[in-house]
């Protein structure tokens, strides 16, 4: 979605008699991507205007990103630029400076021009490390996908676990009556296998309950909870705001409580957000243990206790 987005500071906000003109600063970066998530991110100040990310990412050049860093941080507005000749209000991307977002930049190895990284966000939701609280588990799993090569890599490097994951996959697949049946197959299912595996990472880390460490649970537990609503799956096209694409084999877990802007160019998968109170999260992964156990009544060669995919992965922060 690269888009040029500008912070202006005025030099002289109340200009004397004689200097009626009021001179200013720009500071520019380019937006790579966002994610925007209303529900999890509290608004203090509600503005239809104003864009207020739980992740958002820019680039831009070592002089120019010093500056535009510290004017963000600072809480200032940067400007999106104008469209249809300037008819409509500006919109502007802001970090409020109550939501204690953490600012990183990273230096893009082997680049002339001296390239910086800053990714904004907020640490309790995007840290695989997070906490139960008072007021439920709260997280957003934005899958990298080198992170989701890895779980393939360790699936298919284990044929028992590929064995018995692609069956448990076709017994899911048939399901009556999911929203999912007859189309968890291919490029589909990997995905699915892929992103549940880091989204039940995060849940995990957030609970001391007891969690099937099966990639096999993992992903039905995924499932299910987008199905119930546990779990929420971003909308990412503009175009799908309000309306599902019926080619979107995910169409039915989308809702706009999360929207996600670039990320896949900057390659994520499609964030996956939970804001749930500790009863109901506790309520689901008891349902879901007694369902995984009557879809694995037949004998396998591979038991939960064996699997130890968590265990690679389990202090990585791979979206800061």
């Amino acid at each position: 979605m690269e888009t040029t987005v500008t912070i202006t500071r005025e030099n002289n906000p109340t200009p004397s008699k004689r200097r009626r003109t009021v001179k200013g600063r720009a500071f520019s970066a380019t937006l790579l991507a966002y994610i925007q998530a209303d529900a999890l991110v509290k608004r203090d100040k509600p503005d239809v205007n104003v864009i207020r990310p739980a992740w958002a990412q820019f680039v831009a050049t070592d002089a120019a990103m010093t500056p535009f860093k510290a004017n963000l941080v600072k809480g200032g507005r940067a400007a999106f630029p104008k469209t249809s000749y300037g008819r409509e209000a500006t919109t502007y991307i802001e970090f409020l400076r109550s939501m204690k977002y953490r600012a990183t930049t990273q230096r893009i190895a082997d680049d002339p021009d001296t390239l910086l990284v800053l990714t904004m966000d907020v640490p309790a939701l995007f840290n695989v490390d997070g906490q139960d609280d008072h007021d439920g588990i709260h997280f957003i799993a934005a899958t990298p996908r080198w992170w989701g090569d890895d779980v393939r890599e360790w699936v298919d490097g284990q044929p028992d676990v590929r064995s018995d994951l692609d069956r448990f996959v076709r017994t899911l697949n048939a399901l009556p009556g999911t929203p999912w049946q007859g189309a968890l197959v291919g490029d589909v299912a990997d995905e699915a296998v892929r992103v549940s595996a880091y989204t039940m990472l995060h849940l995990a880390r957030r609970t001391r309950l007891p969690i099937v460490n099966d990639v096999r649970f993992f992903l039905q537990a995924y499932l299910f909870g987008l199905h119930h609503q546990l779990f929420t799956l971003a909308r990412v096209d503009p175009k799908t705001y309000y309306h599902d694409d019926p080619r979107d084999a995910w169409a039915w877990a989308r809702r706009a409580a999360i929207v996600a802007r670039g990320t896949r160019e900057i390659g994520l998968h499609d964030p996956v957000g939970c804001g749930a109170a500790s009863a109901s999260v506790k309520r689901f992964l008891a349902d879901e243990a007694r369902r995984y156990d009557s879809l694995t009544v037949e004998s396998s060669s591979v038991t939960s206790q064996s699997s130890t995919l968590l265990l690679p992965h389990e202090t990585e922060d791979a979206v800061a």
